[in-house]
């Protein structure tokens, strides 16, 4: 009787045991799996940005670090990030793993996907919720199930959205095309080209691709900037004239549609909303920045249905300087080149800013980043024109250094199209170049 009497408590002491290991590593498992999700979190939250902001080496580790955490924590079609543990008697955890592999695919896959996490970013929620399922079967082992769910799934919207931004852009010269004169302004519409000029020439061109001139009108003021809206109208910026100029090759009519107290420079048509968009310097030229009494800028929109006019943002809330370009990109947000401050901007028309490139001058090797044009595609792509660095700058629609265009030559203005094409002006000589741009994209 006490040696049946010692087994049982031996039984007994084993068992409490058994049940003290199983506890403890259904603790260390949850607190795995919560620091695994942190992580996951840290990364496309904060991390995400600045390695990308780096060479092509470093966006792999960052892709290798993203994918591992993936696979240690299993992103369900549910979008739920779920771990599920069960102990034995000698704590026995079992995890799912998902394979992965990096590798670049083209555009073409992913340009709705990108579109349709573009808007993601209003459901993005930092709450998390979690929940714990336990249960205790016949031989005294813990089964527990750990879910840690983001609201609305954001975690793996947003994991999925950092993959989807381009790992690079690829870039192809297809066409050069000779122009009149040096420092040619240009707008793309179609399979042509618009091209005025800075100095020493007042006439607006139309090119084809092969270089033949198949338009010309004599617009009597040189133009600063301009913009073309698809049909056949282009919008000129006419900086010493004071004035925002149209001409309509349908009719070969020329007109001026708003007059400026200040210097306008920056135009952009905004194709949403069918308004035209242009900004406006206190001074006529950063060269004599400061010498017209104190500075200011305004940013207006011209209803180019209703013809009415509005002041839409001045200079103050991003701190600007002399605006030189202007556009929209796919969320809305507007996005600005100022000159006098060397930093590209981006941010709401209401006044908040969500990116300024002032450091660009020391993390890709500029001494100062002069960004000349900015522009826009309807993929979410932003560039701008760097004028010391000699090379055009690709970002996300957030912001996120992607890629950049080295030249040989100052770039005096840029623009894109839908089909892929980026034209740039050449500021040094009589030469328009036309490439085409593909999206690289890292896929797991």
């Amino acid at each position: 009787m006490a040696n049946n009497s010692s087994i049982a408590l031996r039984k007994i002491k084993l068992l409490k045991k058994s049940q003290r290991i199983n506890n403890s590593a259904v603790d260390d498992f949850q607190k795995e799996t919560r620091r695994k999700a942190k992580d996951i979190k840290l990364i496309v939250d904060e991390e995400a940005g600045a390695l990308l902001q780096t060479s092509e080496e470093e966006r792999d580790k960052y892709l290798r670090k993203l994918q591992t955490l993936i696979g240690e924590i299993e992103i369900s079609d549910e979008n739920k990030i779920e771990q599920t543990v069960e102990t034995k008697t000698c704590s026995c955890i079992t995890q799912n793993t998902s394979g992965s592999g990096t590798a670049l695919t083209s555009d073409e896959t992913r340009n709705d996907e990108s579109r349709r996490l573009a808007t993601t970013d209003k459901e993005y929620s930092e709450t998390d919720s979690e929940s714990e399922e336990e249960n205790v079967d016949d031989n005294g082992a813990i089964h527990l199930s750990v879910k840690s769910v983001q609201s609305k799934n954001a975690l793996s919207l947003r994991i999925r959205e950092i993959v989807s931004t381009p790992a690079a852009v690829c870039f192809n010269k297809i066409y050069t095309i000779e122009v009149a004169e040096k420092c040619p302004v240009v707008a793309l519409e179609g399979r042509h080209v618009w091209v005025s000029y800075h100095v020493d020439n007042s006439s607006l061109e139309e090119y084809d691709f092969g270089g033949k001139v198949t338009y010309k009108m004599e617009v009597e003021d040189e133009v600063r900037r301009m913009c073309s809206d698809g049909r056949g109208r282009v919008y000129m910026s006419c900086r010493d004239a004071q004035c925002i100029k149209v001409v309509d090759a349908s009719t070969n009519s020329l007109s001026t549609i708003y007059s400026t107290e200040g210097y306008p420079n920056g135009i952009f048509y905004d194709f949403v909303q069918n308004r035209l968009l242009f900004s406006e310097n206190r001074g006529p030229s950063y060269f004599v920045y400061g010498e017209y009494g104190e500075e200011w800028a305004k940013i207006h929109a011209i209803s180019l249905s209703s013809n009415e006019h509005d002041v839409i943002m001045t200079h103050k809330p991003f701190d600007l300087g002399y605006i030189s370009s202007i556009a929209l990109n796919i969320n809305g947000d507007i996005c600005i080149a100022d000159y006098i401050n060397d930093k590209a901007c981006i941010g709401t028309i209401d006044g908040q800013l969500k990116v300024s490139y002032e450091e660009f001058r020391t993390k890709h090797g500029c001494c100062t980043v002069h960004p000349y044009e900015i522009c826009c595609d309807r993929s979410g792509l932003v560039f701008f024109a760097c004028t010391s660095g000699k090379a055009i700058y690709v970002l996300s629609d957030r912001g996120v250094f992607i890629d950049k265009l080295e030249l040989t030559y100052i770039p005096n203005s840029i623009c894109v199209n839908d089909k892929g094409l980026l034209c740039i002006g050449n500021m040094m000589s009589p030469e328009v170049e036309i490439y085409s741009y593909e999206r690289k994209y890292f896929s797991t």
